[in-house]
């Protein structure tokens, strides 16, 4: 079994439930997605797409946590080896793509439904178009 698959999926769960972008949750998972685009392994032919998909959500993540008075970091002793795919031969890519997604339309729904101070909303809905358009380039 792959853990760090179990991870993405543990992840993925929270994040389907949280309501607030600026929470721990979330934001830890914003981190694990870089960590997966910066440290999957790559063939030749995937090297861009992984490497462009990392760089998106580095920016996203400067621009969420840059008016925040406690910037999370992800603890990568915690975080389990990355393999290209799980026991069923599920990918990484597409584990993260999904996660990508589902972070994306926490910021919008966040950005839209006008919780939060109104510059919070610009930001969410900045980082949420940001994962938007990394998941939709790696996928």
């Amino acid at each position: 079994m792959n853990s760090f698959l179990v991870l993405l999926s543990q992840v993925s769960a929270e994040v389907a439930v949280a309501t607030d972008p600026d929470d721990v949750g979330p934001r830890q998972a914003l981190l694990l997605a870089i960590h997966a685009g910066v440290n999957a392994p790559r063939g030749h032919d995937s090297r861009v797409g992984w490497d462009q998909f990392a760089s998106t959500l580095a920016e996203a993540d400067r621009e969420l946590q840059a008016g925040l008075r406690d910037p999370v970091d992800l603890v990568t002793a915690n975080v389990p080896p990355i393999d290209p795919v799980d026991e069923n031969g599920e990918p990484l890519r597409t584990n993260v793509v999904v996660l990508t997604r589902q972070l994306s339309d926490l910021f919008d729904a966040a950005a839209v439904a006008g919780q939060g101070a109104p510059w919070r909303q610009i930001v969410w809905a900045k980082v949420a178009q940001c994962l938007a358009d990394a998941a939709d380039d790696l996928a």
